[in-house]
């Protein structure tokens, strides 16, 4: 295990992110598009957003629903 996984619980992670470098050499993206303060309910932003992109017929960034060739919709 890397010097950088100190925790335990981080292990499953650590094994997701060898797996997608394994499949094409692949690395998991976070886009940020806006800052939101802790008391801004960052997680409420989030589902706006989602539900923003979904309104406007934008699919979601998601290589898992491309591959099953499926979206689930949030709407």
């Amino acid at each position: 295990m890397p010097w950088w996984v100190i925790e335990p619980g981080l292990r499953p992670l650590y094994e997701w992110l060898r797996e997608l470098w394994s499949e094409g050499e692949r690395l998991p993206v976070m886009v940020v598009v806006a800052w939101v303060p802790e008391d801004g309910r960052p997680l409420l932003a989030e589902r706006e957003l989602i539900h923003e992109l979904l309104s406007r017929g934008l699919p979601l960034l998601n290589i898992e629903a491309a591959r099953a060739g499926w979206q689930r919709s949030l709407l």
